[in-house]
């Protein structure tokens, strides 16, 4: 069970031991450390040079992150079972905003900001034990200048990503837990992982309810 800080509210969730946190308020230079011998360790045969984009990259995203309210934020890293193997990434985020949901149906008017009229964006409702949630589920080509595994060879990439919207309480500020993968194969994997994520997030004890809408909707 993990305890981020919701500027003064408690916010506690669990998350999946395979994902890796990233220290967000850490120093620098031993993050990148951290980081460039993970990567290592987890691309067998990749070079230094490979490793180090990589590292280079996630430090970009750390900062855009910070900028958005980020209080968490952890990668997934792993091989498929395919033959040959391959890499698999997701990236888990858990933001903290300031909303004012007064009006008699907040979540709605919400939800309305959230649609984009003639685009892939799906806006749901999902009841979790921490309250009614939006749910967000989204796709957009990124332009990245490496692979996945590193190499230096510019690619656009279809990349999913799924959100689920909790108000805190007072609605003065909502939670975005989200998560995103380029790894499209593996995504309804990755949006049961979300799932599970918010039906363990608790504003005062940890709650054992259990259901699966996420992966439903957004899946």
């Amino acid at each position: 069970m993990t305890e981020g800080d919701a500027t003064g509210d408690p916010l506690y969730f669990s998350v999946p031991p395979v994902f890796q946190e990233i220290d967000l308020d850490g120093d620098p230079e031993e993050r990148v450390r951290r980081s460039f011998e993970r990567f290592g360790a987890a691309l067998e045969g990749a070079t230094p040079e490979q490793c180090g984009s990589l590292t280079l990259q996630q430090e970009v995203m750390i900062g855009e992150l910070l900028e958005q309210g980020a209080i968490y934020a952890a990668t997934c890293l792993v091989r498929t079972e395919d033959e040959p193997p391959r890499l698999s990434t997701a990236q888990f985020t858990v933001c903290v905003r300031e909303a004012n949901l007064d009006g008699e149906r907040p979540l709605m008017a919400l939800a309305d900001g959230l649609r984009v009229p003639g685009s892939p964006r799906e806006v749901a409702f999902a009841e979790f034990p921490a309250g009614r949630a939006v749910l967000v589920g989204d796709e957009a080509d990124v332009h990245l200048p490496y692979t996945v595994d590193g190499r230096n060879q510019p690619q656009s990439h279809r990349v999913r990503q799924a959100q689920v919207v909790l108000p805190l309480p007072g609605n003065r500020r909502i939670a975005v837990f989200g998560i995103s993968s380029q790894c499209l194969p593996e995504w309804s994997y990755y949006a049961a992982m979300l799932d599970d994520i918010a039906y363990s997030v608790s504003f005062t004890a940890p709650s054992e309810d259990g259901g699966s809408p996420i992966t439903a909707v957004l899946g």
